[in-house]
Parts: structure tokens; sequence; C-alpha cells
């Protein structure tokens, strides 16, 4: 019997790849679970139409990721924070304290996709990384001032 998937199957295929399996193993497991439909000439042009959907939707999401890194790459991102005369902080600076710095940029970054090698407890410039979707990465200086 020839189905197409309607999810990833392990050991059989990607979604919406046709395959011809047994019979007893589309009725009895793929069927029932949702993970695959019988195929017919109509289902798999209308298939083939979502794939061809999902893969630009893909691409124009990874164009505008790719975008906000660029962006990110070239923003100043300042933080103040209390400091003593040698430049140590009282406390340290954190990814929440970067993410609305970032947000002050009009740009929205959670505080989870932000990763900091070592606690910034320095006044200075710091690296910092964002982590995005597509497995794409922006690094960015976060500059830490003296709070007045």
């Amino acid at each position: 019997m020839k189905v197409i998937l309607l999810k990833k199957v392990k050991g059989l295929g990607n979604k919406y790849d046709i395959k011809e399996v047994a019979d007893g193993y589309a009725r009895n497991f793929l069927l029932p679970q949702n993970l695959a439909e019988i195929s017919t000439p109509e289902r798999a042009a209308v298939m083939e139409e979502r794939k061809a959907k999902e893969i630009s939707d893909a691409q124009k999401d990874l164009e505008k990721t790719e975008a906000l890194a660029e962006k990110l790459e070239m923003l100043e991102i300042a933080v103040k924070a209390k400091a003593q005369e040698d430049g140590t902080l009282y406390g340290s600076v954190h990814a929440k304290e970067i993410s609305e710095a970032i947000k002050k940029h009009h740009i929205n970054v959670d505080e989870k996709q932000i990763s900091i090698k070592n606690p910034i407890k320095k006044l200075g410039d710091h690296e910092a990384i964002v982590n995005l979707n597509h497995g794409l990465e922006a690094p960015i200086t976060v500059t830490v001032e003296r709070e007045d």
C-alpha cells in the first residue's frame, strides 16, 4: 500500500515522503497513529504543495534570522552597574540585563538565548553570544558602564 507520511517515522522516511509499505503496517500502525495517510494522486499533489510551502517558509525564516544576526552584531549594547573605585562590580551582569539592554533597540531577544562564557564582574567591554534559530549565533559586545 502506498502511503504519504505526515510525520517523520524512524526507519521509514521523512514528512511528506511517499512510501510503499505492507498493508498491515499501514492499517495497524501508521494510519491509527496519524503518522501517514493513504496516497492518492490528488493527496500527493496537495502534499507536494505543502512541502514546497514549508521549504519556502523555512528559507524566509532563515533570511530573517540572518538579518537579525547582522543587526545584533552591529549594536552597541551598554549596561549600567554599580561598581567600586577599581572597576569591580558589586554584583555581576547577567543575561537578563543584557536582554533588557537589547530590547531598548527594539529587538526582542530572550535571556535564555544569551550565553556568557564568564560572569561579567568588571567594567569595560565583554563578549556574549546570542543563540538564534537555525543554529546561528551572533557575537555581541557588551559595554559595562559605571552607574551614577
